[in-house]
């Protein structure tokens, strides 16, 4: 188990084929790796953990485990699965690729990952550029621009300091508050954002999209098939630009000649062929 001095954050790089990763950061002044076999009694694992390449150089922590090699027809039959456990100071970055999941707790940096076969779960983090091939990404809180891309799974963010970008082919894209431009791009699956203080230009082919709160900005949402939900805060004034091919537009605001001086604005524009349209105040 290598233990290093690290008295500031560091840096880790992954590269870690077959392997789930936990991460813990916290306020402490040195850095600890496990690296094991998930199964003890699995020759392919243990390898693979036996060859894992652990280095700290120039503030930057390497983690590598090889690839897995079977031998015979029955180490088709063994995950190969292995372990890494990492303790490191907070505000620490994480960037790489990890073949299983990724699960971490505590305040880490920036953060640049792809998991190929498995979820990713942050507790808090900087900026994030972040892909999941294959199971859904969940991030409490982001402290910088953040992009997100997932195939095969749910993303729930639950709050950004600035900007996002949010892409799902199959799954649900559900979003706390943001503070800045919002962009959302969903095939299958529903869209929910809860408070947004900036633009939003959410997209979906199938499925509907909520907007629990806009303040100020440009808001621009889109479905083939679904409906759209959008609440406007109390105090902001709203021009709307609403269409539904084969649905009901419901807006729920009172008509007025134009924004008071100083009043918060915000244009909606928003089209579904095969849906409903709510507008409302939040």
């Amino acid at each position: 188990m290598p233990v290093f001095d690290t008295p500031r954050p560091i840096t880790v790089a992954l590269d870690v084929p077959s392997a789930e990763v936990r991460v813990a950061a916290g306020e402490r002044a040195e850095t600890v790796v496990d690296v094991r076999a998930s199964d003890p009694s699995d020759p392919v694992a243990a390898e693979s953990a036996a060859g894992a390449r652990i280095t700290l150089d120039d503030g930057v922590l390497t983690v590598s485990v090889p690839a897995q090699r079977r031998r015979g027809l029955r180490d088709l039959f063994r995950t190969g699965s292995v372990e890494v456990t990492i303790d490191l100071p907070a505000g620490s970055g994480l960037r790489g690729t990890v073949g299983g999941g990724l699960s971490a707790t505590g305040r880490l940096g920036d953060c640049r990952l792809r998991t190929t076969d498995g979820e990713i779960e942050l507790e808090e983090a900087g900026a994030l550029h972040l892909t999941a091939s294959s199971g859904g990404i969940d991030v409490d809180r982001a402290t910088g621009t953040t992009e997100i891309t997932g195939r095969d799974g749910d993303i729930r963010v639950g709050s950004v300091e600035g900007a996002a970008t949010i892409r799902n082919t199959d799954g649900e894209i559900t979003v706390g508050q943001v503070t800045g431009a919002l962009r959302l791009v969903g095939v299958d699956g529903e869209i929910d954002v809860e408070r947004a203080l900036g633009d939003v230009d959410a997209r979906t082919a199938h499925g509907g999209v909520r907007i629990g709160e806009v303040v100020r900005g440009t808001v621009s949402l889109t479905t083939a098939y679904g409906e759209l939900d959008i609440g406007i805060r109390r105090g902001t004034a709203a021009w709307l630009d609403l269409d539904s091919a084969e649905g009901e537009v419901h807006n729920g605001l009172d008509a007025t000649d134009g924004p008071a001086t100083g009043e918060d604005t915000v244009e909606v524009r928003a089209r579904t062929s095969g849906g409903d349209i709510h507008v409302h105040r939040s």
